[in-house]
This record gives C-alpha cells, sequence and structure tokens, in this order.
C-alpha cells in the first residue's frame, strides 16, 4: 500500500470520529477540576469486578502466569466461550472458530480488517457505537448509514437497507441488541435481516455485548442462530459490561473457521495475545459465584433504569424506553432554545452533569442526550434535578 494510501485512510478515520471527539474532548475540558460533578459520560459499569474474577487475577500474578497464551487466547477460556454460546443456539469450535481478543474493540478491529478490503462498504444504522464507524475507515473501507432513529422505533427498515446497499457493499453490522437505541431485536427483524445478507452475499458482524442487560419480556436471540446465516456471521462479545470488567480487556470473536483464521491472523501481527494474567481472570467469570454476581450487576442497573426512566417522563420529556443496556437516549426536541450540543456544555459547565449528545451518535439523534446509567441512585436522582434546572434556563 502506498504512503498516500495510508495517509488519506488516517485523515478519513479522523473526521469520521472528529466531530465526537472535538466534542468530548471539549466537554471533558469543561468539567476537569468540578468537585461535584457527576461523570455519565461512560458506559463503563461503575460496580467492582467479581470478586472471583479479582483472586483469579491475584493468583495468575502470584503463579508467574505471565507470558504469551496462543494467539487466540487460553484453549480453556475459548471452550467456557464456546460451551456460554452454546446456549444462545449457536455451535462453535472452541479450536478453531473462537478467539480471545483484547475486549470487543479489538474484535471489532480485528474483523473489519481480516474480511474487508479498500473500497468496500459496510452498512452500519444510525445512530451507531462510534467505534464501528471509525474502524471501517482503518480498514481501508466505506461506512454507509442506514436510518434506524426514533422515527423508525430505533429499527433499520428493509427498504433503507435495500435503498443503501450496493455492489460494494461488503458486510452489514448489527448491534443485537442495538446500541444506543436499545432495541431487543425479535426473531422476524432478525429473520429479516439474515434474508437481506444472503440476497446480497453479505457478511455480517454481529457485536452483541449488551445482551445480558434485557429488561424486556422478548428473549435475547443470536443473530448466527437464525437459521442459514451461521456461515456468513462474526459474533463478538465481551466480559466487560456484563462482569464489570472493563479494565482487564477480554472478548471475544466466534466464526466460520476460515474467517476465524483470518482474524487470528491479524490478532497474532498485531497484539499477539490477549493479556494472559486478564484470560485467567475471565475464565473466572463463568463460575456460578460470578454469574450470580453478574445479575445483581443486571438488576441494579434496571433499578437505576426505572428510576431515571420516571424521572425524565415527569419533566415531560421523552426518551427511547430502552429494552436492553444501560444508556438511555433523552429527547430534547422542542424543548429548549438552543442545541443538544449546547445543552450538554451547559449541563456540565453550570450544573455539573457529564453527558454525550446525540450527534456523538450520528444524524438521527441530533436532539437527543445520551446517558450512561453508570452512578448509584441518589447521583441519578441528584442528575434530574441539575436537568430540570438547566432545562428551565435554556427554555
Amino acid at each position: 500500500m502506498k504512503r498516500d494510501d495510508v495517509v488519506a485512510r488516517m485523515v478519513q478515520a479522523k473526521r469520521a470520529g472528529e466531530q465526537g471527539w472535538e466534542i468530548r474532548s471539549r466537554l471533558a475540558e469543561m468539567g476537569r477540576g468540578k468537585k461535584d460533578l457527576i461523570q455519565l459520560s461512560s458506559a463503563d459499569p461503575d460496580m467492582p469486578s467479581p470478586p472471583k474474577v479479582l483472586e483469579a487475577a491475584a493468583r495468575a500474578l502470584k503463579e508467574g502466569k505471565t507470558r504469551y497464551t496462543e494467539p487466540t487466547g487460553l484453549l480453556a477460556l475459548r471452550e467456557k466461550v464456546a460451551e456460554h454460546l452454546l446456549a444462545d443456539g449457536t455451535k462453535y469450535d472452541p479450536r478453531s472458530e473462537v478467539v480471545i481478543t483484547a475486549g470487543t474493540g479489538e474484535a471489532l478491529s480485528a474483523a473489519f480488517r481480516a474480511v474487508l478490503n479498500p473500497g468496500d462498504e459496510v452498512l452500519i444504522t444510525d445512530p451507531y457505537y462510534p467505534g464501528h464507524v471509525v474502524t471501517t475507515y482503518f480498514a481501508g473501507a466505506k461506512p454507509v448509514l442506514v436510518a434506524a432513529g426514533p422515527e423508525a422505533g430505533f429499527v433499520p427498515r428493509m427498504a433503507d437497507l435495500e435503498a443503501a446497499v450496493s455492489d460494494r457493499t461488503r458486510l452489514l453490522v448489527i448491534t443485537n441488541p442495538s446500541n444506543p437505541g436499545g432495541v431487543v431485536y425479535t426473531r422476524k427483524q432478525l429473520e429479516a435481516f439474515a434474508s437481506f445478507a444472503v440476497k446480497h452475499d453479505l457478511l455480517v458482524v454481529s457485536d452483541e455485548i449488551y445482551k445480558r442487560f434485557n429488561y424486556t419480556d422478548k428473549p435475547f436471540i443470536s443473530f448466527a442462530s437464525v437459521p442459514g446465516i451461521w456461515d456468513r456471521v462474526i459474533t463478538v462479545g465481551s466480559f466487560s459490561k456484563a462482569y464489570a470488567m472493563t479494565g482487564f480487556r477480554v472478548g471475544w470473536a466466534a466464526a466460520p473457521a476460515e474467517i476465524a483464521s483470518a482474524l487470528g491472523e491479524v490478532k497474532h501481527n498485531s497484539s499477539l495475545s490477549t493479556c494472559t494474567i486478564s484470560q485467567y481472570a475471565a475464565l473466572a467469570a463463568f463460575d456460578p459465584e460470578s454469574e450470580a454476581y453478574a445479575e445483581e450487576i443486571r438488576a441494579t442497573f434496571g433499578r437505576r433504569r426505572k428510576l431515571f426512566m420516571d424521572g425524565i417522563e415527569k419533566m415531560g420529556l421523552k426518551h427511547n424506553n430502552p429494552g436492553t443496556g444501560y444508556v438511555v437516549l433523552v429527547d430534547l426536541g422542542g424543548k429548549i432554545s438552543t442545541n443538544a450540543v449546547r445543552f450538554a456544555e451547559v449541563l456540565v459547565s453550570d450544573f455539573g452533569v457529564s453527558l454525550w449528545p446525540g450527534p456523538m451518535f450520528g444524524t438521527t439523534v441530533n436532539d437527543w442526550l445520551r446517558i450512561g446509567l453508570v452512578k448509584p441512585e441518589p447521583l441519578l436522582a441528584e442528575t434530574l434535578v441539575r436537568i430540570k434546572k438547566c432545562l428551565r434556563l435554556l427554555a
């Protein structure tokens, strides 16, 4: 690849994230040094990791388990991940079809770089997880946004997907459940996406990091379990959210052997292997005690979710009624005399609450706020008070 091509790719990636990162940097600077700042911009759980996980990490250190593992990860961990995925109705050979990565971020990066060529196009729903867009550019491909905003119920319409596909489209990215839209897809919806992918001969990345946080009566359905699609799907997941293990940086990608092999080669030649100590810690996440702890985390976020949505509704504001995850989108449309970015700036500078405005996540939520419920309930209640004051100021 020519140097100019590499530079062009980096410039594209920078521009893709420029608005979001510029806003993020400005808001961070405005909140810096505030003693009573309530930080709700991240999606980093505020709970400690499960005790068994911490014990396993300490034990790995004490026992000197500090050398490389296989590039694709500890076999014991791959076996546990495969067992975990089998419960979702998807069968993978842990020796050839599961790759342990440094979080979902590396799983996505390795997957995109493994299957995309320069000039390929990637369909990404809007609102989106920003990493999907930037990672597409890093792979030399072009993101094509498909509206899946509030007007569509945060679900992409098949007509919009059909309008976006071209002879250069290689990959469809599905966040399942959706992030930040908060939708738990039905089997009928997933079957429609699968038919679309088969019709246009597309591969699919299914980002399933929030699957454990399901607060609906609809079952979570792993996309790869839909009949006729398994051989096209790269499923990615992580220990970060469900087990409050963000700093350990352990995730996985599961795919048919040929794709997993290519993904593993990218992984091998970028980071050699995932942190060995973290992999042993992740093994302990499958301990029954850790699983019970993870359920407590889910329940805690469920209580926070209800408290926050109730408070937003009492202010006369609309939200996305997320069925999953622990972020809430709040609609400011028609309620303020300025835009969502300016509201976020005033909220952090004058009222000490840091959150992210919708334009950081696409074009369909320009008048919305994204709020991570990563603080205890008393602080979320205080956040509601401060948001109400800011609304009065900017009405």
